[in-house]
């Protein structure tokens, strides 16, 4: 007979999903699930408004995107330069880098050429 040996992410694993079907099978058993689901009397919204809120979710997550882009591409520009200062500079990173940035600072530009809205 042979022992089984389990490594530790194969426990952390194990456990984790134990722990999951632990805490559907409580949610399940409250019936506060219920309460989340419209009834037959719910009054549903109606597409236009739907739509305009996700208008609005993807307009922001868009601008905030491009933020987070400029500032990592800012750090990848400080990291090659301390690159440069140590001699492992390597020009095909740079040209990725800057052809990154220039896509992600033309993403208005060709959302505003499809669909004629200003981004």
């Amino acid at each position: 007979m042979s022992h089984l040996r389990l490594s530790f992410s194969e426990v952390c694993g194990q456990f984790i999903g134990v722990l999951a079907l632990a805490t559907m099978i409580a949610f399940l058993s409250t019936g506060s699930s219920h309460a989340a689901w419209p009834g037959p009397s719910a009054t549903f919204k109606s597409p236009s408004a739907v739509v305009g809120k996700m208008e609005n979710f993807v307009d922001e997550s868009a601008v905030s995107s491009k933020n987070v882009s400029y500032g990592l591409g800012g750090l990848g520009a400080v990291a090659m330069s301390a690159l440069a200062f140590f001699g492992r500079f390597n020009w095909s990173w740079m040209w990725g880098l800057m052809g990154g940035l220039m896509l992600i600072g033309l993403y208005g530009t060709g959302v505003t050429a499809f669909t004629g809205d200003t981004f």
